[in-house]
């Protein structure tokens, strides 16, 4: 029982930084989108699989 509430604890600091730190892509993400116009197009997919794989 003891192992499975630090098993949870574990897990609520993992989704709380998981949490910040989708956070801060969001807010790296719209920097980021103000910065890029058609030209810089190849740039796009490799942010969005950044964003996909935290």
């Amino acid at each position: 029982m003891s192992s499975f509430k630090s098993d949870q604890a574990r897990f609520t600091a993992y989704t709380a930084n998981h949490r910040r730190a989708s956070v801060e892509i969001s807010r790296l993400m719209q920097l980021v989108w103000r910065r890029i116009r058609t030209e810089d197009a190849a740039i796009i997919p490799c942010i969005v699989y950044l964003n996909d794989s935290v």
